[in-house]
């Protein structure tokens, strides 16, 4: 392989301390664990010569702690539109309909149920940064939903639940 094809990789492994520490670098004293804020900056030192052209991606999220919901929580569950009407101005065509669940916790299932009891369908939401979860109006059988009155059960890994209803007019 000729070396201008080469391609240097770096791996960077970073670990946070519960003490200070001096850096070696600016050989300032590093505090612990702190909050960030707007405006902190990530020193990196690099012990590789860099050319023109080299660069870093950084990319960051969101850190946050992952709270389980409580029964209060729950009930901010709603589906929108509801109820939900076919050929309405906000859809684009007749093959991309949907109704949206929003306020779900990061873990849930939700179950749609006919008036009849019968399982329409189950959609699994496992997503940390968006409580919302869209269901396209097709059962579980593949055909598409007949319009009248639906119960969803949202229910969490823990147990919890919450149950509400949503019309399909057409």
């Amino acid at each position: 392989m000729p070396p201008d094809s080469l391609i240097q990789t770096l791996n960077l492994t970073f670990s946070w301390s519960d003490t200070s520490y001096i850096d070696p670098i600016s050989k300032r004293r590093i505090p612990a664990n702190k909050k960030w804020v707007v405006g902190d900056s990530l020193i990196i030192p690099v012990q590789v010569p860099f050319y023109e052209g080299d660069g870093f991606l950084v990319e960051t999220r969101q850190i946050y702690q992952v709270e389980e919901p409580t029964k209060e929580d729950l009930k901010e569950v709603r589906v929108v539109p509801n109820p939900y009407i076919a050929r309405a101005a906000w859809e684009f065509d007749e093959y991309n309909r949907k109704i949206q669940f929003t306020n779900l916790p990061s873990k849930c299932t939700i179950y749609i149920f006919n008036v009849a009891g019968e399982l329409v369908q189950t959609l699994h939401h496992d997503n940390l940064y968006d409580g919302s979860e869209n269901w396209n109006l097709w059962t579980s059988n593949r055909q598409e939903a007949a319009p009248g009155l639906f119960i969803w059960v949202v229910k969490t890994p823990d147990g919890k639940k919450q149950m509400g209803k949503f019309t399909i007019i057409r």
